[in-house]
């Protein structure tokens, strides 16, 4: 099953029905169990999520879903939500609302149930909160990583820095050439030594292009996530 459609028909069944009772595991649109997994794998591969939070407090709420619950809420009032909705729509009074409370025949169950709730809900609570920590460590490696990358693969601007220099060398020397009047013999030592520039930037050029792309593939990152 696609763990995103899981974790969506489930948000979706919560927001359509909420409430704060015990309620059966059977009114999930999903096993438990599914439910759990799908979520929990979401939290732990998935570093693209916007609200990671969120979709924890969401796990959180899969404690409220116990096995033996059958088709009576247990609320610590003794009343359901659609009861109490009815009461808010003005369908039954408070009188009958609070008849119910006062002939409470869940609250026995309520308590037992509660105590289960209790403990499953504190131990997913620590789960989800071991989940996000290392979470936020996956995060934490991938963007070093890939400032590390970004920082090997471009290097500094070597040949820009050197071509400016030659070219403040070759108009300084032309200035001087033409204040001196030099003689052929220092015309094409000159020029040699210009010529000879120019071959040591390009040769320059052609290794950082090389050392460029040899660190391109040498620093290829795999982030193995859980």
């Amino acid at each position: 099953m696609d763990n995103y459609k899981i974790m969506s028909d489930f948000g979706a069944f919560i927001e359509s029905n909420p409430s704060l009772n015990i309620r059966d595991v059977s009114v999930l649109p999903y096993p438990k169990e599914i439910i759990l997994g799908a979520i929990t794998n979401i939290l732990k591969t998935d570093t693209t999520l916007a609200n990671p939070k969120l979709i924890a407090e969401g796990l959180i709420l899969l404690a409220d879903f116990q096995e033996g619950v059958h088709a009576e809420e247990l609320s610590i009032l003794g009343i359901r939500n659609k009861e109490l909705s009815c009461y808010i729509e003005g369908e039954i009074t408070g009188d009958e609302i609070l008849e119910k409370i006062l002939k409470n025949t869940n609250e026995d169950a309520y308590k037992k149930f509660s105590n289960i709730v209790n403990a499953e809900r504190q131990k997913l609570c620590r789960d989800a909160q071991a989940i996000l920590v290392e979470r936020a460590k996956l995060l934490t490696v991938i963007e070093n990583r890939k400032q590390n990358e970004i920082s090997k693969s471009d290097p500094p601007d070597y040949v820009g820095s050197f071509t400016f220099f030659f070219l403040f060398v070759l108009f300084g020397t032309a200035g001087i050439n033409s204040k001196l009047q030099l003689n052929i013999s220092g015309k094409v030592l000159f020029f040699s030594a210009a010529v000879i520039n120019i071959l040591l930037i390009i040769s320059f050029h052609k290794i950082l292009e090389w050392h460029k792309s040899y660190k391109g593939k040498e620093v290829t990152i795999a982030v193995k996530e859980p």
